[in-house]
């Protein structure tokens, strides 16, 4: 874990040296911090803010995940898992600077549809994260966390083995669909299928557990 924690200090260097040069350039006055679907920008705010909010969300992200890991009650499965850990870490630290340099591309005047992008790169993430999510071992931080995958590994593993595929699929929408339909449409539909996703996540966790005799949490 501690390989993805080096990573992740060295994504948010690369982010404040984008913001610095980003804000160093910028001619003065409000910046675009929302844009439309087309690359048109629909609000303006504090330039500061719009260039240094993702590596401050950045930190924000590598302070919390290092407070739960240190308090992970089976970090030792949690070490076990180092790489669905770094893919989960590192994808959600890349999907950031993606943001801000579509975000920040657009702001200097280059067209880009960056709603689309942005949910591109996670529905992306979230595939990948689903790739991963088999290799995990029961743990408190990573993966369907419930009384029912907590309590045995074998529900833990007969779970994400169910989920894996389902969440790559929901990924697969969240990349597609926006592209394909009406954006906030598009987003609509990737979102109910990703909590769809969740609800038979957790609705199998409870059968298997029912079917393998009720373990109580250890």
């Amino acid at each position: 874990m501690e390989k993805a924690f080096r990573i992740g200090w060295g994504l948010i260097a690369l982010s404040a040296l984008i913001a610095i040069g980003a804000y160093a350039a910028w001619p003065g006055g409000s910046a675009p911090v929302r844009f439309d679907t087309d690359g048109t920008p629909l609000a303006y705010g504090s330039a500061f803010v719009f260039f240094f909010f993702i590596p401050a969300a950045m930190i924000a992200t590598m302070i919390v995940m290092r407070f739960i890991t240190r308090s992970e009650p089976a970090r030792e499965n949690l070490e076990k898992s180092s790489k669905a850990f770094m893919a989960s870490l590192i994808g959600m630290l890349i999907v950031m600077i993606l943001a801000q340099l579509f975000g920040t591309a657009a702001a200097y005047g280059l067209w880009l549809p960056v709603p689309q992008l942005i949910t591109t790169a996670a529905g992306l993430l979230l595939a990948v994260i689903g790739n991963y999510m088999p290799k995990a071992r029961r743990n408190f931080t990573l993966g369907v966390r419930n009384r029912w995958t907590l309590s045995s590994d074998e529900i833990w593993q007969k779970t994400h083995r169910f989920s894996a595929p389902l969440m790559i699929i929901a990924g697969l929408a969240m990349i597609v669909l926006p592209w394909l339909m009406q954006f906030k449409m598009g987003v609509l539909l990737a979102v109910i299928a990703i909590l769809g996703v969740a609800t038979m996540s957790y609705v199998y966790s409870y059968c298997v557990w029912v079917q393998v005799g009720r373990p109580e949490l250890n």
